[in-house]
């Protein structure tokens, strides 16, 4: 403590004689070079990593941008693979699907990613076999609010006749619905009309 106050007391003897316009130049000095002490050593650092770090975050983000990117178009070739494979089952089939039925529901499931189709096909029951138009089973994937609005979107096709609907949750918040429904043919819309 002795030594401090010992190298205090010299200063003030070493400022005593000066005009205050030297002790006003040495006081601007002295914080100057605390400035860039503490520039050179906290602060120069802090703003250098506060750089890196948002360089890396803008990193991140450009990845992420091109990994949904990515995804989207995976998601739309995976829409394609599905709509190839049903069409290929479709014409395995003794069936008709009219092609504009059928054009409309592929352009729905190409235009609405949120809903997923996880198969189509034209299983008979024993009384349905004396029919013609035996019905079509459509088993959808996805959010409740997507499901429904993906159904009224179908229903504006207007040449499916819906026979049932059963809906349930799945792995929450999806859940997956079956549709049951005919292909109203131009003989069958006469008669229903």
């Amino acid at each position: 403590m002795k030594h401090i106050t010992n190298y205090y007391q010299m200063f003030i003897r070493f400022l005593e004689p000066r005009s205050s316009r030297e002790k006003l130049l040495m006081l601007v000095s002295g914080l100057v070079v605390l400035y860039l002490f503490f520039d050179a050593l906290f602060f120069s650092p802090l703003y250098h990593r506060i750089q890196v770090t948002e360089g890396f975050i803008y990193e991140k983000q450009e990845i992420l941008k091109a990994l949904s990117q990515d995804d989207k178009i995976a998601e739309k070739v995976s829409k394609e693979k599905e709509i190839k494979k049903l069409e290929a089952a479709l014409e395995k089939s003794s069936l008709v699907f009219p092609k504009d039925s059928l054009a409309s529901l592929k352009s729905l499931l190409i235009n609405d990613p949120s809903v997923r189709i996880l198969s189509l096909n034209n299983e008979m029951q024993d009384e349905q076999k004396i029919s013609k138009e035996p019905p079509y089973h459509l088993v959808l994937k996805g959010g409740y609010f997507d499901l429904q609005s993906f159904l009224k979107k179908l229903e504006t096709i207007g040449t499916l006749d819906f026979l049932s609907m059963r809906y349930q949750v799945d792995e929450y918040p999806h859940g997956v619905m079956i549709l049951d429904f005919k292909i109203m043919t131009p003989e069958t819309q006469a008669q229903g009309s």
